[in-house]
């Protein structure tokens, strides 16, 4: 707003709000918008009051479809006041705000079931290709992408990182998760029990040779996935368990 003009605006709308002018048409006299029209009376303590001849015609127009923002424009007052009035007068709720909701509502299922899709064909898959994926096919943004991801049940998302693991030992973290590291993979996304991730896993961690070896992949794994399928893991990446280990499982 021109700040300098307000001075000169106040004075219009008082004298045309005398002369019983309605907010849109002031707007249009004075050459501003409705909403500052509406700021400026609100200022000055004004209030515009529909008559009954206006409130029938916001029913009429209501119920035929109209949209709120073309109904003020018709009876010349705000878009609020238009949906306060619907509301006192109890008119079924419509329009862009239920219309909108639903479409957020289908968008989300929409969005859930491809990840699903896409997620039980590859078993495990990092959370950059599936966003790549379903943006290919849905106008979506990455992040409700992600957002919908990590929400579903069932279905666990994680960032392997090489920061905060085996802190002890001679096992330096790249020995343990190597190619599982964020920076190569990204976060990954996968449905909890899949046995796909194992080979997944095993064939991007470092071989594992020696018992310290295993058990440090182990505690950091078996977290995440565990301890099952982190013996798998284990096993799939050259480590073979000893007889006497495997008989007490």
């Amino acid at each position: 707003m021109k700040w300098r003009n307000r001075d000169f605006w106040e004075i219009q709308v008082l004298e045309l709000y005398e002369k019983k002018y309605k907010m849109s048409e002031m707007a249009r006299v004075i050459g501003i918008s409705s909403v500052t029209v509406g700021n400026i009376a609100k200022g000055l303590g004004l209030k515009f009051c529909l008559d009954d001849r206006d409130k029938e015609k916001i029913r009429e127009l209501w119920e035929r479809g109209v949209e709120g923002t073309e109904i003020a424009r018709e009876v010349g007052c705000t878009a609020q006041t238009v949906y306060k009035v619907a509301r006192e007068l109890g008119l079924k709720a419509r329009g862009c705000r239920g219309k909108k909701r639903r479409e957020i509502k289908e968008m989300r299922e929409l969005v859930i079931k491809r990840i699903r899709e896409i997620v039980d064909e590859s078993g495990i898959i990092s959370l950059k290709e599936l966003v790549q994926k379903i943006r290919s096919e849905i106008n979506v943004a990455e992040e409700t992408i992600k957002k919908y991801a990590r929400g579903i049940e069932g279905y666990k998302v994680f960032h392997f990182s090489q920061g905060g693991i085996c802190r002890s030992g001679k096992f330096k973290a790249r020995q343990v998760i190597n190619g599982l590291c964020v920076v190569r993979t990204g976060a990954l996304i996968w449905r909890e029990g899949d046995r796909r991730v194992v080979d997944y896993v095993a064939s991007r961690i470092p071989r594992i040779t020696s018992k310290g070896h295993a058990l440090a992949v182990y505690r950091y794994i078996s977290k995440i996935l565990g301890g099952e399928i982190t013996r798998e893991i284990i096993e799939k990446a050259g480590y073979t368990y000893s007889k006497k280990y495997k008989k007490n499982l």
